[in-house]
């Protein structure tokens, strides 16, 4: 059986443009409605990225401190990732140029890792969202409202 698989990290990208609609949105009110069409997430200035980055490490490092299988889960990823050598190939879709065939052994190591980085993923999802209230939170009592 030839599988060509070509695995993206759709959740970060999900957590990027929910980002940047977010900003879309603020600067569409702060314009008064006008709509900024050019606006690409893919296009974001050195300070959006590193804000962005910033954010997705304070998700992790809050994962870390709240979920105890947050680490096992993401040394389970780091352990297939090292044993089977062509998955970190198919996270890097660029460097695939043709079809290849995989034993069942392969496939069930790609599904438990993908099953793995999926679990972990959704729990940096919900610290990304605790942040977010945590943060809405302080700033309504900054602001006494």
């Amino acid at each position: 059986m030839q599988v060509l698989i070509i695995y993206s990290n759709f959740c970060k990208e999900g957590r990027r443009r929910a980002m940047n609609m977010f900003l879309f949105n603020y600067y569409r009110k702060i314009r008064g409605g006008q709509v900024m069409r050019d606006f690409n997430h893919l296009n974001l200035s050195l300070w959006q990225n590193a804000f962005f980055d910033e954010v997705d490490e304070r998700a992790r490092e809050a994962a870390k401190k709240h979920c105890s299988d947050y680490t096992r889960l993401v040394k389970e990823a780091e352990e297939f990732l090292d044993t089977y050598p062509f998955i970190a190939i198919l996270d890097g879709h660029d460097s695939i140029t043709e079809g290849r065939t995989f034993s069942r052994e392969e496939l069930e190591a790609l599904s438990d890792y993908l099953y793995a980085e999926d679990n972990q993923e959704y729990v940096e999802r919900m610290e990304l969202y605790l942040l977010g209230v945590r943060d809405a939170i302080a700033l309504l009592s900054f602001l006494k409202i």
